[in-house]
């Protein structure tokens, strides 16, 4: 449970307005309803949903230890949720999580008064959200409409998403095909622990199917040209400094002179805009006056075509190896997805700092991608470029017909249990035919060799620590066996300041107040929650679900190298080792709770137990 909950009555939050009971049967029958899309959305939303809550809230489950007995052996148990109001929701696990990932039977039933009746999705969200807003405090409850909102949306994107599929499919189009694009575009699940993971404010049906990477949607940026004094621009010395391709730049430079004469290439640099965000801000004030000062000309879509990758906002061309991530004024999940002037210092720094550490942290960590660079435009007397309008590159070399997102690779294909990452590795077979499935034990551990002791290691020598989730993480195979690990997104990258500034970074490579600098604990923090709960907590579900093993013995594997790498280890390691085997919590964010205290920019943190802790719980 969160700490310092303000508790709040009952009957200060409405109840939500319920059907009249009807006979069980004919509601049950009611309840199956509708189209598979439908049901598959419907099934996906609230395993999110009910384990957000229940990771959350533990206190709410009648006879927890029998929930956690069956954990310990991936079993199936009936579940109960006693609520304040006195009514009780009972379900049943199918697979019973030490992590809280949680697989449920679809039914849920709705107890009150001594009578039973089946609890559709909409009633089970609404009752869930009253729930936790009333162990929140008055607050959350004014933001409880809003979070059904999202909800709701979320459901009905994921069930577009899934009607697109089902379309392709019926249309003869092969939509099992996996390679390192539909990996990006086939995260349908989303974050595991989040009640609205696939809620988007701000784009309407006709923008979703154009530009979801779900929909498998593709396009063209829309190029600015803006004069060179009207751009903030930074990039790393050995980069390649441009915000295009070098074949993109022709394009660019052959429009130019179309539009504005030969003389205009000297005059203007190009600037890429997801087309969203460029119809958003032709409509600003500040840019309508820049096109009308000749700062700014809008040239249209150009050059090669882009594939959003699951962050939404963030899109990739496969020729070059570019990659963007552009602001768009739209609120993904929690958040809205520009670029701060705190996000591209954060991310400038961190990729300073790689740069300046060069091959000693490339030995460590050889699949780190780092940005190259940014570039935006200028606001008067502003020091930084508008959020709104403000692009950072990513470019990213890797093989991608053998390349993947993670999050893609542990979810299943629609209503299937296994896990794509199965037919990643059957796929793999470097001659051509079917790769035979390895012992996934030892798989496991070919990863962790190239994932967790890595990242160990970079944190023992470098004091930095990365946002090392699946979604942040990519995985090459060869022969089904993992080959490299690539980790991106170096704005979530956070440094230990004590070791910084004995290494003589902070006033060198690093401002001293640079958002990237971090007390050790609460940078470690970030590995703890973001790789090992997030990342390694979904792939061990995900094997174990897939391998009809419980999932501490993917635990004991990670346990048996983390064992093994203290032997090894040094004095700074060797103590943040010795708390992942010992301490009996690790940190986990409180998505549900966030988005009701509006924190989406500063999360709740819970603690859950450790599974690592040799079996043993609190």
């Amino acid at each position: 449970m969160l700490m310092g909950r303000k508790p709040v009555s009952p009957a200060e939050i409405p109840p939500p307005a319920m059907d009249k009971e009807e006979n069980l049967a004919e509601e049950r029958s009611g309840a199956s309803a509708g189209s598979l899309a439908e049901r598959h959305a419907v099934q996906l939303a609230a395993r999110s949903l009910l384990n957000a809550f229940l990771r959350e809230n533990e206190d709410a489950v009648e006879r927890m230890e029998i929930l956690a007995e069956a954990a310990e052996m991936g079993a199936a148990v009936p579940l109960t949720l006693l609520l304040s109001d006195g009514t009780r929701i009972h379900g049943s696990v199918r697979y019973a999580s030490l992590t809280g990932q949680h697989l449920y039977e679809e039914e849920w039933l709705l107890e009150r008064c001594g009578s039973a009746r089946v609890l559709p999705f909409d009633e089970l969200a609404e009752a869930l959200v009253r729930e936790q807003s009333l162990r929140l405090g008055p607050g959350a409850a004014v933001a409880a409409p809003g979070t059904l909102k999202r909800i709701q949306a979320s459901v009905r994107h994921l069930r577009g998403h899934l009607e697109r599929r089902e379309a392709d499919e019926q249309a003869g189009l092969d939509v099992r095909k996996l390679d390192y694009i539909r990996s990006e575009q086939s995260v349908l699940a989303g974050h595991p622990f989040h009640p609205y993971p696939k809620s988007v404010e701000g784009m309407n049906e006709t923008d979703l199917i154009r530009f979801s990477p779900e929909r498998g949607a593709s396009f063209l940026l829309h190029y600015f040209a803006v004069r060179s004094s009207c751009l903030i621009c930074e990039w790393l010395p050995d980069a390649f400094q441009g915000t295009l391709p070098p074949e993109a730049c022709e394009t660019f430079r052959r429009a130019l002179k179309e539009g504005l004469g030969s003389q205009a290439a000297a005059l203007y640099e190009p600037l890429p805009m997801h087309p969203w965000q460029a119809d958003r801000l032709l409509e600003q004030p500040w840019i309508e006056q820049a096109v009308q000062r000749g700062e700014l000309v809008p040239l249209g879509p150009l050059g090669p075509r882009v594939y959003p990758t699951s962050s939404v906002r963030t899109v990739w061309e496969p020729h070059s190896g570019y990659g963007w991530k552009l602001p768009l004024e739209v609120r993904i999940t929690n958040l809205v997805r520009v670029n701060t002037a705190e996000q591209t210092s954060r991310t400038m720094h961190a990729v300073r700092l790689a740069a300046h550490l060069g091959g000693e942290l490339e030995s460590e960590l050889p699949g780190l991608l780092p940005e190259t660079g940014y570039s935006g435009i200028a606001v008067h007397g502003q020091a930084m470029p508008d959020p709104a309008a403000s692009v950072l590159i990513r470019p990213m070399a890797l093989e991608p017909t053998a390349t993947f997102v993670l999050a893609s690779l542990l979810e299943g294909w629609p209503g299937e249990q296994m896990p794509k990452l199965a037919q990643a590795i059957t796929e793999s077979g470097r001659s051509g035919g079917a790769q035979q499935l390895p012992d996934m034990l030892e798989w496991l551990e070919r990863y962790l060799r190239l994932s967790m002791l890595p990242l160990l290691r970079v944190w023992d020598r470098f004091g930095i620590s990365f946002e090392a989730h699946a979604q942040n993480s990519l995985l090459s195979l060869a022969d089904g066996w993992p080959v490299k690990f690539y980790v991106r997104d170096l704005e979530g990258m956070s440094v230990d300041r004590r070791l910084a500034e004995k290494a003589g970074w902070v006033g060198d490579v690093l401002p001293k107040d640079s958002p990237l600098l971090y007390e050790a604990a609460d940078a470690w923090h970030r590995t703890l929650y973001y790789f090992f709960v997030n990342h390694l907590g979904s792939l061990i579900h995900a094997l174990a679900l897939w391998q009809g093993w419980p999932e501490r013995e993917g635990w004991s594997v990670v346990r048996h190298l983390l064992v093994e790498e203290r032997e090894w280890s040094s004095e700074r390691l060797r103590p943040y080792v010795d708390g992942l085997l010992n301490h009996s919590t690790l940190p986990a964010k409180a998505n549900f709770a966030s988005c009701l205290a509006n924190k989406g920019d500063t999360p709740l943190y819970i603690s859950i137990h450790n599974p690592i802790r040799d079996g043993r719980r609190p």
